[in-house]
Order: C-alpha cells, then structure tokens, then sequence
C-alpha cells in the first residue's frame, strides 16, 4: 500500500499493519492505494482531536466513531454512531457498522455485511451478506454468505458460519464447527457439521 501526497520530503508511515510511503509534510489527506489503485482519502479526526486511520473518499465514518490510527475503511463502507475500530481492523466493500461495535485486532469486515453492537476480534472475518448483531465473532472464525450470528451467540477460534446458518441466543460455536444450519441456545458447538436442515436447541 502506498500514500503520496504533494511536497518534497519523503517519510514513512503505518496503516494497516503495511508500508506507506508519505510525500510532504503530515496532512490529513492524501492519495492513498487501498489494494486497487489509488484514491483520494483522509484521516479520519476522532472525537478526542486525535488523527485516527484512512478513510476513503467513498466510504464514510461519522465524527463519533473512534478510527485508530492504523484501521482503513475503504471501498463504499459506512460506520455509523459511536463504533471503535482499533488496532488494524479493515471495513471494506459495502459493509455497514454501527451501534457501538467494536472492530479490533486485525478482524476485517467486508462484502455487503453488517455488524451492529457487536464485537469482531483478533482475525475474525465477516462478509458476504453475514449479519452480526450482539454478538461476538472472533479468532479466526469466518461469517460468510447470508449467515446470521445474534442476541449473545459466539464464534470463535476457527469456527464458520455459512449458507443459511442462524446462531443465536447465547449460543457457542468453537473449534473448527461449520455451521449451515440452526444453533440456538444455551448450547456448544465443538468441530463438527451442522447441517443446512439441523436445527440444534437444548430447549424442549
């Protein structure tokens, strides 16, 4: 990734966890290449005067968001309210967050997903049309496709959640479970296939 700005002098910087190359004196906008070419982007201005991480002119993140220095949005992504994105979180694509989620380590939302008062850590990835909403995603798991994660449910370590999966109601899906199907309460998924036709509830 490469930033270039107009000026002479020539320093290096951080975003995202890669190399950038600054031209000019600290600003906070510049020509930044995302993965496909550059674009016109800014630093994104936290509610604290703090200079936080790029956000592309197409993409948006409102003035009460917390941007960390190394986070990039980009593509035609939107943060909505007061959401954290820290560390060297990506939101990318047309993937929406809001409701004070918190975006960390080096999770990446992406796709049409959308994540609202939800926590996506570590190198939890979120896209496709996944939907992640009071709950937790983290690890390495993957939401991907039209799957569903909500009201208290956790995925975590290498776990997936694909096709149509529903995982809902405090339920845990651990290990390297694949879910396509129905996980709903006080339940743990370890390893395992939940099929796209099971429907696993502990409750009679």
């Amino acid at each position: 990734m490469k930033l270039t700005r107009a000026g002479r002098d020539r320093q290096p910087d951080q975003a995202g966890g890669t190399m950038v190359t600054t031209v000019g004196p600290p600003s906070d906008r510049g020509l930044v290449d995302f993965g496909d070419g550059l674009v016109p982007a800014r630093r994104h201005r936290n509610g604290d005067r703090s200079l936080g991480g790029w956000v592309a002119d197409t993409a948006h993140a409102d003035p009460d968001a917390h941007v960390a220095e190394n986070v990039l949005v980009f593509g035609n992504a939107r943060v909505f309210g007061s959401c954290h994105l820290l560390d060297q979180a990506r939101v990318f694509d047309f993937a929406r967050v809001s409701a004070g989620s918190i975006i960390s380590g080096h999770a990446e939302v992406s796709g049409s997903a959308t994540v609202a008062a939800a926590s996506i850590a570590e190198r939890a990835v979120v896209t496709g049309q996944g939907r992640v909403q009071g709950a937790i995603v983290r690890g390495e798991a993957w939401v991907i496709d039209n799957a569903s994660i909500t009201n208290g449910a956790v995925l975590q370590d290498q776990a997936m959640a694909k096709g149509r999966a529903f995982v809902t109601d405090h339920a845990v899906v651990t290990g390297q479970a694949i879910v396509d199907g129905t996980v709903q309460g006080d339940v743990l998924v370890l390893d395992g296939h939940v099929e796209a036709d099971e429907h696993i509830d502990p409750r009679p």
